[in-house]
C-alpha cells in the first residue's frame, strides 16, 4: 500500500523540465521544458508519442479541462495552447501577459490565471459558439493582492488559494461575491520569508478537513488549515523547496529540496516518516537531484523530474509495504503478542531481541527498545560452566545422570559460544505466561518475562504531593493510550478485528501495568549442544497439568521443558536404538522447524534430510514414538505448519516447493513457488497461505492453491513472517536489515482487480472504435460517451 517506482525515462530533452501534467483523454503524460517544447509519453510505458513546439517561453503549467477533453498549456510567452483528445492543437489564445499558473472554476465558468501581481479571471465556454476561442481573451476581472509573480493557484469548493514569490498566502471566496469574480477573505503577507514555490490544497473527506501545504525558497514547508491558520512547520532542508505533492492513498506529504531523495511527512501529526516509507529508497543511490513532483489522481501515480532531465514515475501498489523499519543488523526471526497493545518482537544476528510498538499518533511510526540480558548472561554462563564440569565428573561414575552424557561433552564450550556468536534463530511468544522465548545459535533458549519487581512498585505506588499527582495522571494517561493504541488503526480494522480488541480488553489482570514495567531476562535454558532452531508450546490443560515446551535444533535432539517451573523435564529417547550416542537423535539430519497438532496430539519436525517426522507427543521422551513421515521434498525442509481448521500439514523447502499433506500424511498438492521457501504462516481469516519465497511474499488461496497476491520490497532473503490478525498485517524480517509490514490479502481486493481488468479491456476496444471514427471524419474523437458506456 505504497508508491513504488514504475519506470524512469532518460534524456527527455536537452533543456530542463519546468512543468508536468497529464491528459486522461489520451492516457498520456505531458512534459514542458524551458525552451517552450512540450512532449507527451504513454502513461504505462513511458514511450514518446508526440512533440509540440507552439511556445517560445518557459512552459509554466498544464491543466486538463474534463468537459471538453482539452489539455491547456500555459507559458510565460503569454500564449495558451489547447491540445485535443486527438493530439492536435485545437486552439491558441494570446492573453497579453505572461501566465505563471492557472486553474479552472467550472462552477462559475471561469478560468483563473496567475500573473505578475495578482490573479486574472477569464470567461470560458465548452464550445466556440459566441466566442472565437474557448477562452475569452479579455479578462472579466483582475485582483491585485500580490506584489510579485503568482506562481501557484488552487480552487477548492468555493475558495481560491493563491501564493507567489512575494511570500504571501491569499484566500478568496468566489461563492457569494455579487458582480465580482472573487472577494479576498484572508491574506498573510508574510506566510514565508521568501517566495512560495509550491502549493497544494487537499480535502480529507473522512474527517471533513482542508489542508493547505506551502513550500518556499526559505527552506521551510508549512501546513495550514483551510482558514489560513498554521498547524505545522517543517524545517532543516538543504535548499529551497522545489516540488511538493500530497498522496491521498497513504495520506502523506512528499516534498523535494535539492536532494536525490524526497522527504515524506504525516500532515496530521507533523512527523517525519521518510525512514518508514520506501518510495524513494532507490533514489538515495542516484547521482541526480529531484526537482518537481506531481500526483495524478486519475492513475494513482506520482511524477518526479530530476536535474538530469529524467522523468521518474511512481505507481501506487495496493499490496505494497505499509511501513519499513530499518535495523542495524540482519534479522532472522519475528513474533508478536495479540494482547493490547500489540507488540512485535524481532531477533537479529547479534543476539538482540527488540520490541516494536506502534505509535498512537502515527500508524507508520514504530518505537523500538532492545531487551537487555548482559548481566544474567554472564552469571548464567558461569553457572553452566561449573554445572557442566560437575556433571561430567558424575558421568564418569554414573552414566545415568540428570543431564545426558551427549550434552555434557560440549557443555564446557558454551560460555565461549555465547561470546562468539548468538543469532536469534527462532522467537516465540507464550500468551498465557507472557514469556518471550528466544532460541539462539549458542545452543541456549533465553526466556524473557515482565519485570516483576517493577510491576510491584507500579502497583503499590502512592502519590502525595502535586508533582506526584501529575505523574500519576501521566501514568494513567499512558495506560489509556496503550489500551486504545489499536483504535488508531481504524482504517485497518474491520468488524472482526474490533471483536479481537474487545476480547483483549476484557482479559483478567492489569496487563497494561506489565507492559509499562517492561521485559527482563528471567532464565536461560541450556541443554542443547548446537543451534536451537525450533520451539513449540504444548498448552493442553485437558491432558497435562503443566505447560510444556519442545525445542530442537542442529544437534538433532528434542528437549521437553516444563514452562511453569522453567526446568528440563525430559529428553527424547529412541528405544529402538542400541547405540548410546544415537539414542537421543530424533532424525537423520539437523532439525530446522517444528509444529504441533492438537487434534491428534502429534508434533512434527522438519529436517535437512528432506523429510519430516511425525511423532506422538508425550511428557516422557521414551514414549515419543514415530507415527509417520512426510517424504516428497528433494532438498532440505525449512518449515512445517499444521492447519487446524483444514486438518492439513504444510511444508516448504529448499527445492522451491510448498507441499500439502493430509492428516494421515498423504501428499495431496504441490505448489511450485520458484524459489527457496524460508517460512510459512497462515491467515485463518481469509484462509490463505503466506509464504516467504527468497525476497518475495507470495499468498495462495487454499481452495485450489492459486497465487492471489505477491508482495515485493525486500532486497535480500526473507527469514521469517507472521500474520497479525487483529490488524490484518503481515510482518516480515529479512537479511536486508529491515522489518516490513504489509496489508494482508482480502478477497474484495481480488474482485476489484477483476473489475479493473474488465474496465481496461472495455476501454481498449472503445479507443479503437473512436480512432476509426476520428480517422474517418478527420477530426477528434468524442470522449463524452465513454463514461456512459463504462457505467452501462
Amino acid at each position: 500500500m505504497s508508491m513504488e517506482r514504475d519506470y524512469i525515462t532518460h534524456d527527455t530533452h536537452p533543456r530542463s523540465i519546468t512543468a508536468l501534467g497529464c491528459s486522461p483523454a489520451r492516457r498520456e503524460i505531458f512534459i514542458g521544458f524551458e525552451d517552450g517544447t512540450v512532449k507527451s509519453i504513454e502513461v504505462d510505458t513511458g514511450s514518446l508519442v508526440q512533440t509540440y513546439t507552439e511556445h517560445r517561453g518557459w512552459i509554466t503549467q498544464f491543466l486538463f479541462w474534463p468537459k471538453t477533453k482539452l489539455l491547456l498549456c500555459s507559458s510565460n510567452d503569454s500564449l495558451i495552447s489547447m491540445i485535443g483528445a486527438g493530439g492536435n492543437i485545437m486552439d491558441r489564445i494570446f492573453v497579453g501577459t505572461p501566465i505563471y499558473s492557472m486553474y479552472l472554476n467550472t462552477k462559475k465558468d471561469e478560468i483563473i490565471f496567475g500573473i505578475a501581481d495578482g490573479i486574472q479571471f477569464h470567461k470560458i465556454k465548452d464550445t466556440k459558439e459566441g466566442f472565437s476561442h474557448y477562452i475569452d481573451p479579455k479578462p472579466s476581472s483582475i485582483l491585485r493582492e500580490h506584489d510579485d509573480i503568482v506562481r501557484c493557484l488552487v480552487v477548492l469548493d468555493s475558495r481560491i488559494y493563491s501564493t507567489g514569490y512575494d511570500g504571501a498566502l491569499v484566500i478568496y471566496d468566489c461563492h457569494f461575491t455579487g458582480r465580482e469574480s472573487a472577494v479576498r477573505i484572508f491574506k498573510n503577507s508574510k506566510a514565508h520569508d521568501a517566495g512560495i514555490s509550491c502549493l497544494s490544497v487537499e480535502k480529507d473527506s473522512i474527517e471533513n478537513t482542508v489542508w493547505v501545504f506551502t513550500g518556499s525558497f526559505d527552506k521551510t514547508i508549512k501546513v495550514w488549515t483551510g482558514e489560513g491558520k498554521i498547524v505545522h512547520k517543517f524545517e532543516g532542508f538543504v535548499t529551497g523547496i522545489t516540488g511538493l505533492c500530497y498522496v491521498p492513498k497513504n495520506k502523506t506529504l512528499n516534498c523535494v529540496a535539492g536532494t536525490s531523495n524526497a522527504f515524506i511527512f504525516d500532515p496530521k501529526s507533523g512527523e517525519d516518516v521518510t525512514d518508514f516509507i520506501d518510495t524513494f529508497v532507490q533514489e538515495t543511490k542516484g547521482h541526480h537531484n529531484l526537482q518537481l513532483l506531481k500526483y495524478l489522481n486519475d492513475y494513482n501515480i506520482m511524477l518526479a523530474s530530476t536535474s538530469r532531465r529524467q522523468l521518474i514515475v511512481y505507481r501506487y501498489n495496493p499490496s505494497g509495504c505499509l511501513t519499513s523499519l530499518k535495523c542495524k543488523q540482519t534479522l532472522d526471526s519475528v513474533c508478536f503478542t495479540s494482547k493490547v497493545p500489540i507488540l512485535i518482537f524481532t531477533g537479529d544476528t547479534n543476539g538482540q531481541v527488540a520490541k516494536w510498538e506502534q505509535k498512537q499518533s502515527n500508524q507508520l511510526v514504530y518505537l523500538s527498545e532492545n531487551l537487555l540480558k548482559s548481566e544474567l548472561v554472564t552469571k548464567e554462563s558461569s553457572r553452566i560452566q561449573g554445572q557442566a564440569k560437575q556433571n561430567t565428573q558424575k558421568n564418569e561414575n554414573n552414566i545415568e545422570s540428570n543431564l545426558s552424557f551427549y550434552s555434557n561433552k560440549q557443555k564446557t564450550d558454551l560460555y565461549a559460544n555465547i561470546k562468539k556468536t548468538n543469532i536469534v534463530l527462532k522467537l516465540l511468544y507464550v500468551e498465557s505466561l507472557d514469556y518471550i522465548l528466544a532460541a539462539c545459535e549458542d545452543a541456549s533458549i533465553y526466556v524473557y518475562c515482565f519485570d516483576e519487581e517493577a510491576v510491584k512498585i507500579l502497583k503499590n505506588m502512592k502519590f502525595s504531593d502535586e508533582n506526584a499527582k501529575i505523574e500519576e495522571k501521566n501514568f494513567n494517561y499512558y495506560k489509556e493510550y496503550l489500551k486504545s493504541v489499536d483504535v488508531a488503526n481504524g482504517d485497518d480494522l474491520d468488524e472482526t478485528n474490533f471483536e479481537f480488541v474487545e476480547e483483549a480488553k476484557t482479559e483478567e489482570g492489569d496487563s497494561v501495568t506489565n507492559r509499562v514495567a517492561g521485559y527482563v531476562l528471567k532464565k536461560i535454558l541450556s541443554e542443547h549442544t548446537s543451534c536451537v532452531t525450533s520451539l513449540v508450546v504444548i498448552d493442553r490443560p485437558d491432558l497435562y497439568p503443566n505447560k510444556f515446551l519442545l525445542s530442537a535444533g542442529w544437534d538433532r535432539r528434542v528437549c521437553i521443558w516444563d514452562l511453569d517451573k522453567l526446568r528440563l523435564f525430559d529428553l527424547f529417547r529412541n528405544k529402538n536404538v542400541n547405540n548410546f550416542e544415537e539414542v537421543e537423535l530424533a532424525s537423520d539430519g539437523n532439525i530446522l522447524d517444528m509444529c504441533y497438532c492438537p487434534k491428534m496430539n502429534y508434533f512434527a519436525h522438519a529436517s535437512t534430510d528432506s523429510m519430516c517426522y511425525v511423532r506422538k507427543f508425550s511428557t516422557y521422551g521414551s514414549e515419543m514414538v514415530l507415527v509417520n513421515t512426510l517424504q516428497g521434498h528433494f532438498s532440505e525442509v525449512n518449515c512445517i505448519r499444521w492447519i487446524e481448521n483444514k486438518a492439513l500439514w504444510v511444508t516448504g523447502g529448499e527445492d522451491g516447493t510448498v507441499r500439502i499433506w493430509s492428516d494421515n500424511c498423504e501428499q495431496i498438492h504441490t505448489i511450485n513457488c520458484g524459489g527457496t521457501v524460508n517460512s510459512i504462516c497462515v491467515d485463518f481469516v481469509e484462509e490463505v497461505l503466506i509464504v516467504a519465497v527468497h525476497d518475495l511474499i507470495k499468498i495462495y488461496e487454499m481452495s485450489e492453491y492459486h497465487l492471489v497476491q505477491t508482495n515485493a520490497g525486500h532486497y535480500d532473503s526473507i527469514r521469517d513472517v507472521c500474520f497479525v490478525a487483529e490488524r490484518n498485517h503481515i510482518v516480515s524480517v529479512s537479511w536486508d536489515k529491515t522489518i516490513k509490514i504489509w496489508k494482508s490479502f482480502r478477497k474484495q481486493n481480488l474482485l476489484r482487480k477483476k473489475k479493473h481488468k474488465a474496465e481496461n479491456s472495455k476501454f481498449d476496444s472503445w479507443v479503437w472504435d473512436q480512432m476509426k471514427i476520428a480517422l474517418k471524419n478527420q477530426g477528434s474523437a468524442d470522449f463524452s460517451t465513454y463514461n456512459d458506456e463504462l457505467v452501462a
